[in-house]
């Protein structure tokens, strides 16, 4: 479980984070719980996602995460 791991890393960090944790996905293949606020971290990841958005605690329509972090 990770809860906001890219808070206060700089761009370039947040890159090598993301490698790091698809990384440990990949070659455990282990579920991860990524608890975060930066969407576009969230959107690059390969894996399935399910956004919590208030008053909306249910899987979203496919491509729902996406129309979210387009109209922000």
């Amino acid at each position: 479980m990770l809860d906001e791991p890219a808070q206060g890393v700089d761009v370039a960090g947040a890159g090598v984070l993301h490698e790091l944790i698809e990384g440990i996905r990949s070659d455990l293949g282990c579920g991860i719980l990524l608890i975060s606020h930066d969407l576009q971290m969230v959107m690059n990841s390969d894996s399935d996602v399910v956004v919590l958005l208030p008053h909306e605690h249910d899987h979203p329509p496919s491509g729902a995460a996406e129309a979210r972090l387009e109209s922000d």
